[in-house]
């Protein structure tokens, strides 16, 4: 008895279409599983995950944006996917250059007018194993990474500086700088941009 006939079946039965079909299914539900269940059950520790973020060279009505969400403690969330980035607490604007070589090779940097960095601070809940830090919806958080992602007022991008875990005297920081907000205080929470109003 052959194992593959002339109609190309395994033992006179099983095609070797079906035998693809099956070993790739087998090859993405393992993938699945990785994806999805492997990380999460390696993910031993739950914890609070606070990252920074770059937000490159935007107008001043961007940095008001984005500021109007931290008033908020609002909501971000991943631009295609809707996955959850955790709620800004912190919008940190900064001064962008633009640096470069002049033709007699000296080095420049220069700011650039009417333009900023955001420094921005994300809080969300996650977990964290030997493979680094994810959130709660398994997204992995890296350094030098870049996250797209949207919120009520805002929607950009930037590139992750620095994570860290979660201490008590932060939590004390961001609940103190909440009831000023709920207060009618948000002049000890929020800056301005070089005295640019980020309620105009």
């Amino acid at each position: 008895m052959t194992i593959i006939n002339k109609e190309g079946k395994f033992f006179g039965k099983v095609s070797i279409i079906d035998v693809l079909v099956i070993v790739a299914i087998i090859i993405i539900g393992i993938g699945f599983y990785f994806r999805f269940f492997a990380d999460s059950r390696a993910s031993t520790t739950a914890v609070e995950i606070e990252y920074t973020i770059r937000v490159h060279s935007v107008r001043p009505a961007s940095i008001g944006a984005l500021q109007r969400v931290e008033l908020i403690q609002g909501q971000i969330s991943d631009s295609r996917t809707e996955e959850e980035f955790g709620r800004i607490i912190r919008v940190e604007p900064e001064a962008t250059f633009w640096e470069g070589a002049l033709i007699d090779g000296n080095w420049i940097s220069d700011p650039v007018p009417n333009r900023y960095d955001a420094i921005v601070t994300i809080r969300v809940d996650g977990r964290m194993n030997d493979m680094g830090y994810f959130t709660f919806q398994n997204r992995q958080l890296t350094v030098g990474s870049h996250i797209t992602f949207h919120s009520k007022y805002a929607d950009t991008s930037g590139e992750i500086l620095e994570i860290r875990i979660v201490d008590g005297n932060v939590e004390e920081e961001i609940e103190e700088n909440i009831d000023n907000v709920e207060n009618g205080e948000p002049e000890e929470h929020v800056g301005n941009v070089d005295g640019y109003d980020e309620y105009e």
